[in-house]
């Protein structure tokens, strides 16, 4: 599926999700982007179930980002979502 250009002044914020450890790339893994100053919900998208990768069409400003595993657990543990502060 192709991705919605960003919105203008915006920037497209891409990646893609490993494993620690082992950098195998992660399937179905969300990824949530935030106001950083609100914590109001921008966007998200799942990662690609081929590659790991994701991309964030977002609007300029400071945002939190999460990657939530999808069934909450990963290797029959708990998984640990992890949040960053990026700029777009």
């Amino acid at each position: 599926m192709a991705s919605a250009a960003p919105p203008i002044g915006g920037a497209p914020l891409s990646g893609t999700v490993t494993e620690q450890g082992t950098n195998i790339t992660l399937s179905g893994v969300r990824v949530v982007a935030l106001h950083a100053a609100t914590y109001l919900f921008a966007a998200s998208a799942t990662t690609n179930p081929n590659d790991g990768t994701y991309t964030l069409n977002l609007n300029p400003g400071d945002y939190k980002i999460a990657f939530i595993a999808p069934t909450g657990r990963h290797n029959g543990t708990p998984a640990r979502t992890d949040a960053a502060t990026t700029t777009a």
